[in-house]
């Protein structure tokens, strides 16, 4: 399956969780499975706490599991996602220039194939639990990085965005 989250950005860098699921389904091929359950969650409108309704801008998918079926998926639909892969160190940008992928399913060369963008996953990660230690101000309004849940997050959404931790060694 596919795990799938829905974030959306506010005044002074405040995030909001919209959505969070997990969608079954096999993964071994871009057009069956959990791949058409994903093609009809990012064509959603997620509603606001405003009553507006708004569809993604963009979608990400790490391509680190199953590249070509990533490629062949995101080929198909170049205006709203990109597939990624993530990049350890800490002098890494947070979304590096893409790099062309130009392979099908079946290992053949693809001209303007799909794009890949590297992700610097140390800063990305840092400043993540960084915004998830933030606490309400004492006067009631939120502080710049805050973020905030929608209800009905499972517990189970909860431990995989926190387990993970930063330390520190020494040689």
């Amino acid at each position: 399956g596919i795990y799938v989250q829905a974030k959306a950005y506010g005044p002074g860098g405040q995030s909001y969780i919209v959505e969070a699921d997990f969608l079954e389904g096999d993964t071994s091929r871009h057009d069956g499975g959990a791949w058409l359950k994903l093609d009809e969650w990012s064509n959603k409108k997620f509603k606001f706490e405003t009553g507006g309704r708004h569809g993604l801008v963009r979608l990400a998918i790490d391509s680190g599991y199953r590249s070509h079926v990533v490629y062949t998926w995101v080929r198909q639909r170049k205006h709203i996602a990109m597939a990624v892969k993530g990049a350890d160190g800490w002098g890494k940008p947070s979304l590096g220039a893409p790099t062309n992928v130009d392979i099908n399913m079946a290992g053949k060369r693809i001209r303007k194939g799909a794009q890949l963008y590297t992700v610097g996953t140390y800063p990305l990660k840092a400043a993540h639990y960084t915004a998830l230690r933030k606490d309400m101000n004492a006067d009631g309004t939120f502080p710049g990085g805050y973020v905030h849940f929608t209800w009905g997050l499972a517990e189970a959404y909860f431990k995989q965005i926190t387990g993970e931790f930063l330390s520190e060694e020494t040689y």
